[in-house]
């Protein structure tokens, strides 16, 4: 069996949003909105940061995060980063997932002409 050498992690994260933070004024959840897009823009620099909403889909959460790094110190540093965000104290990380892969396959899966 040959050796397979991974040379990325891959992150999807699932929060879910207390139902408390409907009840604040516009104005708060605007700017817990705001700096909550500051925080996943800042941590998107080196290794980008996809969201989704998962609202009408699944009742266990509202929002997914993905993002692949060389490392899983990104994953921790963005986690804290969150957590520490106004809108992270009425997050819950419904879901984490963690995977490997080896980006050279990917892209040659995505680069492969389609017949």
């Amino acid at each position: 069996m040959p050796d397979i050498e991974y040379d990325n992690f891959l992150k999807i994260a699932l929060y879910k949003l207390d139902s408390s933070f409907r009840r604040l004024d516009a104005d708060d959840r605007s700017k817990a909105k705001q700096e909550f897009a500051e925080v996943v823009a800042a941590n998107s620099t080196e290794n980008p940061v996809r969201t989704y909403s998962t609202v009408g889909t699944r009742t266990d959460a509202e929002l997914m995060l993905v993002q692949d790094s060389k490392t899983v110190d990104t994953f921790h540093s963005f986690s804290r980063d969150i957590n520490k965000s106004l809108l992270g104290s009425y997050l819950e990380q419904s879901y984490s997932y963690l995977s490997l892969f080896d980006e050279r396959v990917v892209i040659s899966m995505v680069a492969a002409p389609r017949i």
